[in-house]
């Protein structure tokens, strides 16, 4: 619980004020500060310093929060001080943690609410995240800081934008809402929503909310996006630098062209391979194959497709199709091995072929049976 008192440095003579609900000690220059162009009654009832250093210590004598100031008036009856040019620290059991500063703020006699406006930063002392906006409020009884109109952070692995930053101190997360951009560092991973949960000493991003993913390469002008995927909530864990999603997963690469639907996926990015224990269904060639199966992976860089459980392959040019327990495609070759109760059926000629397993290209419709028992038939045309 904060004590409700306050302390007030300047320069020079001692002046002690007993008011209700707390003792507030201030020290002023002997040159009173100018105030004559103020009106009187404000004069009598307020009180004004000059460079002045604002504390405040819970009932512990932990200090709470220390504040400079370049300018400070006290209002007895409103029982806040405004100051200009504010800077300090604000702290938790008695460390400091982070570090504040702004065009100007207001704080409340019994430091139950600090609040600065106008071009303001936060750095979080611990992790040397520093995040920027146009008003900070701190409420040391709630062990909040919020950052509204417009947030920008930096971190050295991410950068942020938001419209409002709503960070717990003691458990070094940042719930973000409005429009949210995070971006990490190496490998460069673009997450946007509507609202995303950083948790800066786990190193995890997290969304219940729906999630779009980008993997950008290239700098500045050069950089494009070489793989993009959308999910309803997502978990993307820097330091493993693996995202999982969950809830209509739709992903897409451009080089080479494919999509992929499934309900939901883990995408360990350094690896490069995206596996989905859930079933999905892949287009890839634009639409001339198509691949399905109740689980699988996918290999990125090789861009092999490892299909399992009523897994499918579909040409749409010559209308194979293909199914087995297991299908492994290489979308590079085009050739495909299918294992376990394979069943093959072509148009032109109509034909189908059982086998244990099957290795060949579905384009060219050239294939190797073998496993055990292979059954082929032939359908003759109309005459």
């Amino acid at each position: 619980m904060v004590k409700p008192w306050l302390k007030w440095t300047a320069l020079s003579a001692v002046v002690a004020l007993v008011v209700a609900g707390g003792v507030f000690i201030y020290r002023r220059s002997d040159t009173p500060p100018e105030i004559s162009d103020a009106p009187q009654q404000e004069i009598d009832d307020r009180f004004i310093l000059n460079n002045v250093t604002l504390d405040q210590a819970n009932e512990n004598g932990e200090t709470v929060w220390s504040m400079r100031a370049t300018r400070a008036i006290y209002s007895p009856d409103q029982q806040t001080a405004e100051v200009e040019n504010p800077e300090g620290e604000l702290f938790q059991d008695g460390e400091a943690i982070y570090r504040v500063e702004g065009d100007r703020g207001v704080v409340q006699r019994d430091g139950r609410r600090i609040t600065l406006r106008g071009n303001i930063t936060a750095t979080d002392l611990r992790t040397g995240a520093e995040m920027t906006g146009g008003e900070l409020v701190w409420v040391p009884a709630d062990d909040t800081m919020t950052i509204r109109n417009g947030l920008t952070g930096t971190h050295p692995d991410l950068t942020v934008e938001a419209d409002q930053g709503q960070l717990f101190g003691r458990d070094q997360r940042v719930e973000l809402t409005g429009n949210v951009t995070i971006e990490g560092r190496e490998p460069r991973m673009k997450l946007t929503g509507e609202s995303l949960e950083w948790q800066m000493e786990e190193q995890i991003v997290s969304s219940d909310r729906p999630v779009d993913v980008q993997r950008l390469q290239g700098q500045g002008e050069r950089t494009r996006v070489t793989d993009q995927a959308s999910s309803n909530e997502a978990e993307y864990r820097l330091a493993e630098q693996r995202l999982s999603m969950n809830g209509n997963v739709r992903m897409a690469m451009r080089e080479p062209v494919m999509s992929l639907a499934t309900e939901s996926l883990v995408w360990e990015i350094e690896n490069q391979l995206v596996t989905m224990n859930r079933p999905l269904n892949a287009n890839l060639r634009n639409g001339q194959v198509l691949l399905q199966g109740d689980r699988g992976s996918m290999d990125l860089a090789q861009e092999i497709f490892d299909l399992r459980g009523s897994a499918r392959a579909t040409t749409r040019r010559n209308q194979s199709r293909l199914r087995g327990d297991r299908i492994v495609w290489d979308n590079g070759t085009q050739e495909v091995e299918a294992i376990g109760n394979v069943f093959y059926t072509q148009a032109d000629p109509e034909m189908s072929s059982r086998a244990p397993r099957l290795v060949g290209t579905l384009e060219d419709q050239v294939f190797v049976m073998s496993g055990g028992r292979v059954v082929t038939e032939f359908i003759p045309g109309e005459q």
